[in-house]
């Protein structure tokens, strides 16, 4: 009625039929949205109709709990529907258009939706809130996560260097005392070598000595057999003893 029809409907009232074919118009929701107060302004016999047809006290299927409890789909159009006789009934004398119960009911039901929003908007807000709360917690859970993993990360990096460190400490270590044990084993081949050649000149100077007493020995045989002693041709024999290559004077014991 108040998107299509100029004068009221008859006193069969609209059909269902036309209710459907008004609904299922491709520029049916464009038509809501773009529908001004001023339009209806226009048509006060429309806003009789409708305000004294459903808005009695007597028909109370139209109320808001009654439609959000029947249609979830419907409320806002039925919002809308409050609204635009809410805001247009006031141009016109009560008993011209609607009369007062009527008027009344309308009112009282825009009183009604306007709490209605108020508390649709605060609630939806308060969700936007809560979403906005869970977000910040979100993202705090995460960037803690972050920071977390970061300073795990820092702390494996330190791990890791002071591991390095102790590491090359250890190598250092290690390479020291082998060089160490190196140079021991190097100071006690040294120490072998010198004690060899030591030996080994030991051994030389005693070879000598040895050499040097058989050449000695060598030199008193080749020296005794060189000594020979004609006993037989001398003629003072009888004044001498021969015992091997020793010749003494039996008489005085002295020895030639």
């Amino acid at each position: 009625l108040i998107l299509y029809a100029d004068t009221p409907p008859g006193p069969a009232g609209l059909t269902w039929l036309t209710v459907v074919k008004a609904l299922v118009q491709t520029s049916f929701l464009r038509n809501v949205r773009r529908f001004e107060i001023s339009e209806l302004a226009a048509k006060p016999f429309i806003v009789d109709c409708i305000c004294r047809e459903y808005f009695n006290r007597a028909n109370v299927e139209m109320r808001l709990d009654r439609v959000r409890r029947a249609s979830s789909a419907v409320v806002a159009f039925f919002g809308w529907t409050i609204a635009l006789l809410a805001g247009v009934l006031p141009k016109w004398p009560v008993e011209q258009v609607a009369g007062a119960e009527p008027r009344q009911v309308v009112f009282e039901l825009e009183a009604e939706r306007r709490v209605f929003v108020k508390q649709e908007i605060e609630r939806k807000e308060e969700e936007k809130r809560e979403q906005a709360r869970k977000e910040e917690a979100k993202k705090k859970a995460k960037r803690l996560g972050e920071e977390e993993r970061e300073q795990k990360k820092q702390e494996e990096v330190e791990r890791e260097r002071q591991r390095q460190e102790e590491a090359a400490r250890e190598k250092a270590e290690h390479e020291e005392v082998a060089q160490q044990a190196e140079e021991a084993v190097q100071q006690a081949e040294a120490a072998r070598r010198a004690e060899e050649e030591e030996r080994k000149l030991r051994a030389v100077d005693a070879e000598r000595g040895r050499q040097e007493q058989v050449v000695q020995e060598l030199e008193v045989v080749g020296y005794q057999k060189l000594c020979v002693w004609n006993l037989a041709s001398n003629p003072d024999r009888r004044l001498l003893h021969s015992d091997g290559s020793t010749i003494s004077f039996p008489d005085d014991a002295n020895a030639n």
